[in-house]
């Protein structure tokens, strides 16, 4: 028995026409799809307008409100705020509700695996400023395996719970993590999870080879 579908073939040779067939086999009208299609565009187009005008709002109140301004008690705000005044910062910035993110910084002089986020934090610091916040750098646990005596092996515990009480101790709403190597990181993700603040990890990568009479030389196991 033929089926009732027209062959390809034989709809070149058709005047075109409104219907069509669908996969199951029943006719359909592609005006009717057509139709269906401009009223989505058109609704598209206009939730798209609705989004831009929307601006984010959670309607949580920042950590950091609860130091520099308190409606309860200015006093004690107004305490907090001139303590952070010496060094650039002003009081209209400290109760402008912009948000304070700290910069945890593993990298010094102890540390050769970290010591590039000494210059990189600065990077840092000026992006968060651009994006409208407040940054406030502070240096973590250092931890270095091939200086450490005699083991290295609890420190990352250690770093893990001194950055778990700064970042609950101060008026941080959120972290940037700066680390590198393998017991820096997980300290800091490990304290940021802990205590449930919003978080990037910046690792500072690889450090490159040193040179021995001009030429490129390494270490490793």
């Amino acid at each position: 028995m033929s089926s009732c579908q027209p062959s390809p073939e034989a709809c070149n040779a058709c005047p075109e026409k409104t219907n069509g067939w669908s996969e199951n086999g029943h006719s359909v009208d592609i005006e009717d799809y057509k139709t269906e299609l401009s009223s989505l565009r058109a609704r598209t187009k206009e939730l798209e307008a609705k989004l831009s005008q929307l601006t984010i709002d959670s309607g949580k109140e920042l950590r950091s409100t609860k130091w520099f301004n308190r409606q309860d008690d200015k006093a004690l705000s107004a305490l907090y705020v001139e303590r952070y005044l010496n060094y650039g910062l002003t009081k209209e910035e400290l109760m402008s509700s912009k948000p304070i993110i700290g910069i945890a910084n593993s990298g010094s002089d102890l540390t050769p695996c970290n010591r590039y986020h000494t210059t990189l934090s600065h990077r840092v610091r000026e992006g968060i400023r651009s994006a409208g916040g407040i940054a406030i750098e502070f240096p973590t646990h250092p931890i270095q395996e091939s200086t450490r005596r005699p083991t290295a092996t609890l420190d990352r515990n250690l770093s893990y719970l001194t950055l778990v009480e700064l970042l609950y101790a101060y008026p941080f709403d959120g972290v940037v993590l700066m680390t590198g190597c393998d017991k820096t990181t997980p300290a800091c993700l490990m304290a940021a999870a802990t205590v449930n603040i919003p978080a990037i990890c910046l690792n500072v990568g690889p450090m490159l080879n040193g040179y021995n009479h001009d030429s490129s030389s390494s270490s490793s196991s």
